[in-house]
């Protein structure tokens, strides 16, 4: 049994308008390149937004923890003057527990803020690890 194999090439000596289509699909491929390096910067400027925001979260949540716990020294202070010496009116009391319970809140919202932001960053690096090949 012969078998019987036929190749055929064609090769157009000259094509009028390949040269266009060549620099078209050229410009196509730029086009898609300069686009996914815009899409890496805004992704890249994000993640560093995000890391200043945690970052700056995380201190004011610190700085705020320090203040709790000076406003909760001061309450206890005046509400034991005004249990024990009677200096000080149920007035100064209210004032500095609402003052106290007030930074308590700010305390909290600061530390929510930043693990928001952080969830944010987790978030926005998927498949980061992936990608640099590090364990989870």
């Amino acid at each position: 049994a012969a078998a019987n194999v036929t190749l055929a090439l064609n090769v157009p000596l000259w094509s009028p308008g390949s040269h266009a289509a060549a620099d078209a699909a050229l410009k196509r491929a730029l086009a898609a390149q300069r686009a996914g390096d815009d899409a890496l910067e805004v992704r890249r400027h994000r993640v560093t937004d995000l890391h200043d925001q945690a970052r700056t979260a995380l201190e004011r949540e610190r700085l705020t923890a320090a203040v709790v716990r000076d406003s909760a020294q001061l309450y206890g202070y005046t509400l034991q003057q005004w249990q024990q010496l009677g200096r000080r009116s149920l007035f100064d009391v209210m004032a500095a527990e609402s003052d106290h319970f007030g930074l308590r809140i700010a305390q909290e919202n600061a530390r929510h803020d930043a693990q928001q932001l952080n969830a944010n960053l987790h978030a926005l690096g998927g498949g980061l690890l992936d990608w640099l090949g590090l364990p989870r």
